[in-house]
Formats: C-alpha cells, structure tokens, sequence
C-alpha cells in the first residue's frame, strides 16, 4: 500500500475546505509549511474574508453550475468532479 505524503495530505485536507490554520493543528505541521504546499499547488485558502464572500455572490444567488466552475477552479479540478450536496 502507498503511503500518502504530508503534501499529499495537506492537498486532500484543502480540496475538503479545511483552512491552513486547521491542516496545520491536524498534521502537527507548521502552518508556513502548509501555506507553502499550497501555494505551490495554487490552492486559495479555504477561509475567505467576509468581504470576498460577498463580493463573490450577487442578489440573486449563486447557481449550482457556478459554483461548481469556482470550485472547480479554486482546487484545480474539473467541474464534472466537483459534487454538491444540499441538506436542510
């Protein structure tokens, strides 16, 4: 069996929307380390500023093909990978 690397890991923990600063506390890494996997990888943070996500919706609302596109492009993915659950 292959053993997952910590870059690997901290990659999967990202596209799961866990933030840098909980990867880190997970792992037992340096949040720097993990902020530099990522960067590398060009992965954005998970936890966006209140003023980003609100710019990033409009009055409307947000469909679910667009928000498969951003996800699909904040973690490097195509769309067609990206699942959306609703629950409530």
């Amino acid at each position: 069996m292959t053993e997952v690397t910590k870059s690997e890991r901290i990659r999967q923990l990202a596209a799961e929307g866990m933030s840098r600063s909980d990867i880190a506390r997970e792992l037992g890494v340096r949040y720097q380390f993990v902020y530099n996997v990522l960067k590398a990888a060009s992965i954005e943070p998970a936890d966006p500023k209140p003023a980003q996500i609100k710019s990033a919706v409009s009055e409307e609302g947000l469909t679910i093909a667009e928000a498969k596109r951003r996800l699909a492009l904040t973690f490097g993915v195509d769309p067609g990978a990206i699942t959306i659950t609703v629950q409530g």
